[in-house]
């Protein structure tokens, strides 16, 4: 989609606001076709917080002010965003990641950088899209006490740590980028969780539960790029890509179908189940961007090898993953200002966007 913008009278000290105004209308009225989003509420650490426009320069701030259901649309910006503790429901979205590496992303290439987002309890529901957390050290995550949460389309660089025992998370199209160590964290050894969807990720870590005599099952691990070990229990474990050469897998499901296998394993050899060729399966990093690398091949034989012939892997299923977890929000890619404008000519702006699914 592209758009042409003439703007005239006082063009120089309104464009900005209008043009943001005009974007932030636009994203208003894809929000309205979808559901609910309730206010939406800017927050930028480099801007003065100004209530009567809910332009917030702290997350905390535009918490604090927010109610139920309200949007928090978190700007990119070269400051990290400092801590949030979260006590109602909210959307919080942010820009993506990656967005330097994949094409047509966003006209501005700076992102939404988390510390720590402490969900409380009384935050069961809120749903969290396109963030980016640091790596500065282990704080650097989701603190989860709450159920009902959807993260999905983020940069998680540590743990997700888990406080209190939970039920009904959905965590899906995800760039985990930590190794060594499991994907959960527990606060103390006596919690479990539930009901837990994890479909459509890459992660670069560890899938494990541990503590077998405490509640601790997925409903669904689908369509993941798993390049570390995996010890789970799971109603369905299906049309994953197994990228570890590690044979100490432990997978208990009833449905433990269509995943592939780098290397040799016991599992790769039942209900669909199949060692893969390497040659043969991705395009690789050296043509690809970090998360673009796990595209299948055109020529790929393993592009139908999925449950009941569909693609498995993480563009595959009912979620595909979506490059630099751009949210399903409008995004401009293209900015072209003219250089030279007048009041009675007014001011060439050319906008290419695109929605993101």
């Amino acid at each position: 989609m592209e758009t042409l913008y003439n703007r005239s009278n006082s063009w120089e000290s309104t464009f900005s606001n209008t043009f943001k105004v005009c974007f932030l209308s636009l994203m208003v009225f894809t929000f309205s076709q979808t559901k609910s989003f309730g206010e939406i509420r800017r927050v930028n650490n480099q801007l003065t917080t100004n209530h009567s426009q809910r332009i917030y320069a702290t997350l905390q701030e535009a918490h604090n002010f927010a109610s139920e259901g309200d949007t928090l649309m978190v700007e990119g910006s070269t400051i990290e965003y400092g801590n949030l503790e979260m006590t109602k429901r909210l959307t919080v979205i942010g820009t993506g990641y990656f967005l330097l590496e994949n094409p047509n992303t966003s006209a501005s290439n700076t992102l939404s950088i988390f510390n720590v987002i402490y969900v409380k309890a009384t935050a069961k529901g809120s749903v969290f899209i396109g963030l980016v957390f640091g790596t500065r050290n282990g704080n650097h995550t989701f603190l989860i006490e709450a159920d009902d949460l959807l993260i999905m389309r983020s940069l998680i660089s540590n743990n997700l740590q888990i406080w209190n025992t939970v039920k009904n998370i959905k965590i899906i199209q995800n760039y985990f980028s930590r190794t060594g160590s499991s994907v959960f964290f527990m606060g103390t050894a006596n919690l479990g969780f539930s009901d837990i969807t994890f479909d459509n990720n890459i992660l670069n870590g560890n899938l494990t539960a541990g503590f077998s005599s405490i509640q601790r099952t997925f409903t669904s691990i689908q369509n993941n790029i798993l390049n570390g070990s995996v010890d789970i229990t799971t109603t369905t474990f299906r049309n994953n890509i197994i990228t570890s050469q590690n044979t100490n897998y432990t997978i208990n499901s009833s449905n433990n179908q269509n995943n592939l296998f780098r290397g040799n394993n016991p599992l790769a050899t039942i209900n669909g189940n199949q060692i893969y060729n390497e040659n043969q399966l991705f395009v690789g990093p050296t043509s690809a961007s970090t998360d673009g690398q796990y595209v299948l091949k055109s020529d790929s034989p393993y592009l139908t090898a999925g449950y009941q012939g569909a693609q498995p892997g993480i563009f595959g299923g009912n979620t595909p993953y979506v490059l630099s977890g751009l949210p399903a929000i409008p995004s401009i890619y293209e900015l072209d200002v003219a250089t030279f404008g007048s009041q009675e000519n007014g001011l060439n702006i050319k906008i290419k966007a695109k929605t993101n699914n």
